[in-house]
């Protein structure tokens, strides 16, 4: 693109503080660092709160650009119109201050009908970020009554919409590109993309040093730590915390000298399954730290916790933690079909699938024999090889291309 800039407008919905601290602002300041301006429209519902006046300020400097937010109502149609205004809108703004600069529309919300609109705008490229599919996960926990099947055929003619309209599809997953193939047609095919939910290569790696200091400060020194980092919330039943803590009773029974490191912000559930379990005050540790704060924490332990149901909304996943656990060379406990991250695990030898508590604690022992879980050198090794594939640094060359073309 020679000298010309790429000024980004990213349309993104409401979020919980970790997806939008790990994902949203960490993708756009990286990319910020190779030359991409972002502009953030945040679509909040009646509900939603909006973000003050001063964490806006945070999030500019952040992202190194702009951040706007607007309020939607209940009636679908004068919504989409909104959006659609406030986008063409914040469009003609960037084109009138860069011009001959290209232009990507970012959403990663379906994007509404009427911004075909803005295909007959100069240098203006549509991409449609999307973080999972909404009909494959629209049944998770729904019954399959009349009504919720009307919903559901209005929710995959918006899918196939924001997939038709977009000139490239971001998917998260090989699995959910081939969810999109096989439901949409092959003739689309052409635009997807896989970039998955990576992280920060910069606030997550491994150190030999401050794995060491940190278990110093808790005084851990041969025991074997377990992590889980998340939420524990009812709200998100594909968490499953029945059968992690069932897990973590099994390990304890197996080895009481284990430490369970909980990093959540769901300190009082985490507190009534230990005492639910009857497990000592002195075999856990459970605190809520923020994602800047986080990488000494993954450094101090050994295994990490990624335990999901079999169902679609995992099938497509790319939980983010995933990545923030192998950039820091953790062992890595994860359920079968989550993703593209369960094959991952198996072809390179960094955990264990969990099939059933009796298996994982013969997988553990045979571990703890080949030295597999506390060998730095090891270790370091698992954590550089993670980057090729699980750094957010390592794509921005590809989705640099994307915005260029």
């Amino acid at each position: 693109m020679g000298k010309n800039k790429i000024f980004r407008l990213y349309v993104i919905g409401e979020y919980s503080n970790t997806v939008f601290y790990s994902q949203i602002l960490e993708w756009t300041y990286v990319l910020s660092q190779f030359g991409v301006r972002t502009t953030c429209l945040s679509i909040l519902t009646e509900k939603s709160k909006l973000i003050d006046i001063n964490r806006q300020d945070e999030i500019k400097s952040r992202i190194n650009g702009d951040f706007h937010q607007i309020v939607i109502g209940r009636t679908p149609f004068l919504n989409q119109i909104k959006i659609t205004k406030n986008v063409i809108h914040c469009y003609k703004r960037l084109h009138s201050k860069n011009e001959g600069n290209k232009i990507i529309i970012q959403f990663r919300k379906q994007i509404p009908i009427f911004i075909i609109i803005l295909k007959l705008f100069p240098k203006v490229k549509i991409i449609y970020e999307a973080r999972g599919s909404e009909t494959a996960e629209f049944w998770y926990k729904r019954q399959k009554t009349y009504k919720n099947k009307i919903r559901f055929y209005l929710i995959k003619i918006r899918e196939y919409i924001s997939l038709k309209i977009s000139d490239n599809v971001i998917c998260v997953s090989n699995k959910q590109k081939e969810y999109y193939t096989k439901t949409y047609g092959s003739y689309l095919a052409r635009k997807y993309i896989v970039i998955p939910g990576a992280a920060n290569k910069d606030i997550f790696f491994y150190s030999n040093q401050i794995r060491n200091d940190l278990r110093e400060k808790y005084n851990i020194q041969d025991n074997v730590v377990y992590l889980y980092s998340g939420t524990l919330s009812l709200e998100y039943k594909w968490h499953i915390p029945d059968v992690l803590f069932s897990v973590i009773k099994e390990i304890y029974n197996y080895d009481n000298s284990s430490i369970f490191l909980f990093l959540t912000p769901d300190i009082d559930i985490a507190e009534y399954y230990f005492n639910l379990l009857n497990i000592p005050y002195h075999n856990y540790i459970i605190k809520y730290i923020d994602i800047k704060n986080m990488n000494p924490y993954l450094n101090m332990a050994d295994y990490a916790f990624l335990l999901r149901e079999d169902e679609p909304i995992n099938n497509q996943a790319s939980p983010t933690k995933f990545a923030e656990y192998a950039l820091t060379g953790l062992r890595i406990i994860i359920s079968e079909n989550v993703g593209d991250y369960t094959e991952y695990v198996k072809k390179e030898n960094i955990g264990i699938v969990y099939k059933n508590n009796r298996e994982l604690i013969q997988q553990i022992k045979e571990d703890r024999e080949l030295g597999f879980y506390n060998n730095p050198k090891v270790r370091e090794k698992n954590a550089q090889k993670n980057q090729d594939y699980l750094s957010m640094q390592s794509y921005i060359p590809k989705i640099i291309n994307i915005y260029a073309k």
